[in-house]
């Protein structure tokens, strides 16, 4: 703004003037003249010059260094807003330093009287030669917290939760489990200590913590007699060891092992992996069933129906319809490997495989 002084008439010595045409430049003080539009080689006003032809001198203009750009946090819910800066010329536009806002991600700076109008990125440069204040501009994202199994080997982690605001942290509601390993509580990377409280302001994942075991499984008879695997004992996986020949149990085949001793048996392959601390396993049994077939030896009639079982089962009669008989012999027992059992007393057989019954007859 303002006009220059008036043009200067004459030839020799003349003394330059200063502002006096009152010339303004925003953001600067005007500080004498230069023969070039560079500003060098200055001259103050009062100062002499010699006028020796027609000629154009250009004000020189400093800025005034005492502009102050501001910064409004829009909202922040923590950390601190960035400092003011004080100053003139060209300076860069900061990030938004510790300042955050809950479930929200920085964007950048916009002219707080035109708060709809270009966002200007941290690390831009801009020219201060006014007061100004900045506004921060955000921008939402969903604010959920998941959960990170963090290598587990079962069960499933804890279902998300929503913010913003305080959590309460979740235990292993999911059942998570890990070979050999407890777990711990929750950490804010794969390898951190653990946290207790979380005031969510952000998209986050917490990783679950584990704290290694040994393993120890012991195995049990469930009812047979012989010797037993040693224990194994280490991490984190185990073959299951076969029995020795000398575990059995009457009227029983082994069958493998399970937690409780019952079907199903836990694969031999792939490897077995315990929960942490003491597992016992017990021997799995599937009850045998042999057959008495009964054998007519020569006689005529129905034998009796097959006898099933192990172990000590009673013979049967001589009950088929009509009964069995052979002439000129009377029916006695009968007949198990050369050995003879008579009826009524001595029917009783321990059975420990298959075999056939023969009729003993006598004269």
């Amino acid at each position: 703004g303002g006009t220059p002084p008036p043009v200067i008439v004459g030839c020799g010595t003349v003394t330059l003037p200063g502002n006096s045409g009152t010339m303004t430049n925003p953001g600067f003080t005007f500080g004498g003249w230069s023969g070039n539009p560079q500003g060098t080689g200055s001259a103050q006003p009062g100062d002499s010059f010699s006028l020796g032809g027609n000629g154009t001198l250009y004000a020189i203009w400093i800025p005034n260094c005492n502009f102050t750009m501001t910064f409004d946090g829009n909202g922040p819910t923590g950390g601190v807003v960035p400092q003011s800066i004080v100053g003139c010329g060209t300076i860069t536009l900061p990030g938004p330093g510790t300042m955050t806002r809950a479930c929200s991600i920085f964007v950048g700076w916009v002219n707080g009287i035109s708060p709809s109008g270009l966002v200007q990125l941290a690390g831009t440069s801009m020219t201060l030669n006014s007061n100004i204040a900045m506004l921060a501009v955000w921008t939402a994202v969903p604010c959920i917290l998941t959960f990170n199994g963090n290598g587990n080997t079962g069960g499933a982690v804890p279902g998300p939760i929503s913010g913003p605001g305080p959590v309460t942290l979740p235990g292993n509601s999911g059942t998570m489990t890990k070979a050999c390993s407890t777990f711990a509580g929750w950490s804010l990377t794969s390898g951190g200590s653990a946290i207790t409280s979380l005031l969510l302001s952000g998209p986050k994942t917490l990783f679950a913590i584990w704290t290694p075991v040994t393993c120890t499984v012991t195995f049990n008879a469930n009812g047979g007699t012989g010797p037993l695997p040693l224990p194994l004992v280490g991490c984190p996986k185990f073959t299951l060891p076969a029995p020795s020949s000398n575990l059995m149990k009457s009227c029983s085949n082994f069958q493998g092992w399970s937690l409780n001793g019952n079907p199903p048996t836990i694969p031999w392959i792939p490897q077995y992996s315990p929960p942490p601390g003491l597992t016992t396993l017990k021997a799995v049994w599937a009850q045998q069933t042999y057959t008495i077939t009964y054998n007519k030896n020569g006689g005529t009639g129905t034998v009796p129906s097959p006898t099933t079982g192990c172990g000590t089962v009673q013979l049967k009669g001589n009950i088929g319809v009509p009964p069995l008989s052979k002439a000129g012999s009377n029916w006695k027992g009968w007949i198990i490997n050369t050995i003879t059992y008579s009826s009524p007393a001595g029917l009783t057989y321990s059975l420990q495989g298959n075999v056939i019954a023969k009729a003993w007859w006598i004269p």
